[in-house]
């Protein structure tokens, strides 16, 4: 057996004259069968080789089904691993072993064209799996090619592209653009052992993230990128586990606990949204985002601000703008532009009533994920409007260049 984690340089053509002399025909059964580090268990196999490619079917507990292996040649200068499998179950750990394997040059590793009907990882069910790679040269460096990667749940469907590479470990890099497209968030979350956190939710993630490493081992700190975000018809739940605790910060339920509110219906028991959008940037781990928004039947939320997804804090303004009239409503609906930000989008759009000015409250969110720390910031004041019967007018308030603006001196109000 080979030693697990280690990669053998690319193994050179089988010359024509040892051709001849390989074996034609292997029938393979055993209890256990021993294969770079890995434990295959109750393996019945068939083997066929033609010209120094080996064709065959294999039964075992952790995967089934059909297997070529393409030597190195001139199509595939690494050789090709195809496969058309009825399922592969991947032990707890086997992500750590394969992040160890592809510590190596990209160009070591094999071409593959894999699918999967019924894909697990460490026990976890993850639906049907589909891989296309390739090994390539850009710019004189050697690159792993993710042409296809698409994996097919009940509650989404992932499909990503992306690439693999670098002139040395220290500065390999992945990068990859994908979307998720979203038939049930909180379903999907449960899946990931994440319960409880939101109920529904139908939309889409999409976007392109890069960081220093193997495509199967992220890392926070050198994490780049920017993400789109469409979530409709659904509702924010109690959450606390992992990057649940974020999620229960976007969910305010910090809000009525910490501070009283005249919104507490509208949170304490789970916010229902009619859609969650927006838009986050990714840099050295610190996501960040300037026009996020959540719309529901009584009240909006709109929020700027980061968080850092290593440490797990944050620091967030979030405005909750009341639905009290049409108005409001039709503002709330619109998008906000990422260029302009939400702090010109309120001084500009929303705060322009004075209704909505009164009744809209602001606040602060620093602190941990797990205790994030609130605090009130003043009302801002509303736009000056011309008194009846003046004949004048009176010019309106200057745009705030940023919801973090100073607030005003008046006393903060729940």
């Amino acid at each position: 057996a080979a030693e697990a984690g280690r990669v053998a340089p690319a193994a050179a053509p089988v010359p024509a004259d040892v051709l001849p002399y390989l074996p034609q025909r292997l029938g393979l059964r055993v209890d256990q069968l021993h294969l770079h580090g890995r434990v295959l268990y109750d393996v019945v196999a068939g083997l066929t080789q033609s010209d120094a490619v080996w064709r065959g079917n294999i039964q075992a507990r952790q995967l089934g089904g059909y297997v070529e292996y393409h030597p190195p040649g001139k199509t595939h200068p690494q050789g090709l691993v195809f496969a058309r499998l009825s399922h592969l179950l991947l032990p707890e750990g086997a992500a750590d072993q394969a992040d160890s394997l592809l510590q190596s040059q990209p160009q070591q590793m094999p071409a593959l064209d894999i699918s999967v009907k019924e894909f697990a990882l460490a026990g976890r069910a993850l639906g049907s799996l589909a891989v296309q790679a390739q090994n390539q040269r850009r710019d004189g460096q050697p690159q792993w090619v993710l042409d296809r990667f698409d994996v097919s749940l009940p509650e989404a469907t992932l499909t990503a592209q992306g690439t693999w590479g670098g002139p040395d470990a220290l500065r390999r890099r992945t990068q990859l653009r994908f979307t998720l497209a979203l038939k049930d968030s909180g379903a999907l979350l449960e899946r990931f052992a994440m319960p409880g956190v939101v109920r529904g939710g139908k939309g889409s993630l999409e976007g392109e993230l890069g960081w220093r490493g193997a495509p199967i081992a992220p890392d926070w700190h050198s994490m780049a990128g920017k993400l789109h975000l469409d979530v409709g018809q659904g509702q924010f739940l109690k959450a606390e586990p992992g990057l649940a605790k974020l999620l229960s910060v976007l969910s305010l339920q910090s809000l009525p606990r910490r501070i009283g509110l005249d919104f507490r219906d509208v949170f304490s028991s789970g916010f229902a949204f009619d859609f969650v959008r927006g838009d986050v940037t990714v840099a050295q781990g610190v996501a960040r985002t300037n026009n996020l928004q959540m719309k529901g039947v009584n009240a909006a939320v709109l929020m700027e601000g980061q968080a850092n997804l290593a440490d797990e804090t944050q620091q967030l303004r979030v405005v909750v703008v009341p639905e009290i009239n049409a108005m409001t409503a039709s503002l709330v609906a619109t998008a906000i532009n990422p260029v302009i930000g939400l702090g010109s989008f309120l001084a500009q759009a929303v705060l322009r009533g004075p209704l909505v000015a009164v009744a809209t409250r602001e606040f602060d969110i620093t602190g941990s994920w797990s205790e994030p720390e609130v605090r009130a910031v003043p009302r801002r004041t509303a736009p000056a409007t011309t008194p009846p019967g003046t004949g004048g007018t009176v010019p309106p308030a200057a745009p705030a260049a940023s919801s973090a603006a100073a607030p005003s001196t008046k006393e903060p109000q729940p």
